[in-house]
């Protein structure tokens, strides 16, 4: 994580962790899982296979992935720059604040 990053600078890169275990495993098992469950539970499938008039009557299912709207470089940069600002911003303001 980029909290980690930080906090190596602080510590010297020592290998001592920023976060504490139990946080580490809840933050596992509670945000990842959890979101990967529900969203499992919750999807709906609509199979082309079994309905063939799926893509001639839904094609707005199929618009996002065809032109690249979800996964792209450009989106992946903006997420990426967002999460290191807000990593930033988690470190160094209670750093800061705390000296």
């Amino acid at each position: 994580t980029f909290p980690q990053f930080w906090f190596g600078f602080i510590n010297g890169f020592s290998g001592m962790s920023y976060w504490d275990d139990w946080y580490l495993l809840m933050y596992n098992t509670i945000i990842t899982a959890v979101a990967i469950c529900c969203y499992a539970v919750l999807e709906q499938d609509i199979d082309p296979r079994k309905d063939p008039l799926a893509k001639k009557l839904m094609p707005e299912l199929y618009r996002d992935t065809r032109e690249k709207e979800i996964f792209n470089l450009k989106l992946f940069a903006r997420w990426f720059c967002t999460g290191f600002i807000h990593s930033a911003i988690i470190f160094w303001i209670p750093i800061f604040i705390l000296s």
